[in-house]
């Protein structure tokens, strides 16, 4: 599924927008399945004919907030990670981290689309985050090669470390609807964080 078409002109960008705006607040609000081609137009103020000149359906829509997702996801995390320039591979990872929790507790509508995507459409899901862990995987890789993180299956770490971002960020800022990760709890993080990069005897 995709976009129908990029508007010519600022009215139409504008108008696009606001359609797309609306679906974030409709999905969000309602989940995906009970999320509707109505709602989304009646919350954006156009007219309903007037959403099928930008998306061909609901799954096309869901489908272009997810990937616009993925960019600022990516976005976020590599800017945060810019952070500790010059420093460890692991204080690296624990910037990104920091920068993406705080990029989500800003973004609570788009956050709470993570958990719809395979409910949507299992293919976009191993789109969304295959395509986000092969990034993250080939950055591993080059860390281990330079012996700052522990010589493992590099796409199995990178799922890792998702799957512990996924859940705490959905413990204390998704549950919480005004919650976010106590500074505590962030330097416990970043000892979690340190240690499946560095690695540990297994007995």
């Amino acid at each position: 599924m995709k976009a129908v078409a990029e508007p010519s002109t600022a009215r139409g960008r504008a108008t696009r927008q606001r359609i797309l705006q609306a679906a974030e607040e409709c999905f969000a609000r309602h989940g995906y399945a009970e999320a509707s081609v109505a709602e989304i137009v009646r919350r954006s103020s156009v007219a309903q004919g007037s959403f099928y000149n930008y998306f061909e359906s609901k799954a096309a829509i869901f489908a272009e907030l997810i990937r616009s997702l993925q960019r600022q996801m990516t976005d976020a995390t590599r800017e945060g990670a810019l952070r500790a320039a010059g420093r460890s591979r692991v204080e690296a990872e624990v910037e990104g981290t920091k920068a993406f929790l705080e990029w989500l507790a800003e973004h609570r509508d788009l956050h709470r689309l993570l958990h719809l995507i395979d409910e949507a459409d299992p293919r976009l899901a191993v789109e969304f985050f295959g395509g986000f862990a092969k990034g993250y995987a080939e950055g591993l890789a080059e860390a281990m090669q330079e012996g700052e993180v522990q010589r493992i299956d590099p796409e199995l770490l990178a799922f890792a470390l998702m799957g512990m971002n996924h859940f705490v960020s959905m413990r204390w800022m998704l549950w919480d609807r005004d919650g976010e990760l106590p500074p505590e709890l962030m330097d416990d993080f970043a000892r979690i964080i340190a240690g499946a990069l560095r690695g540990a005897a297994v007995r």
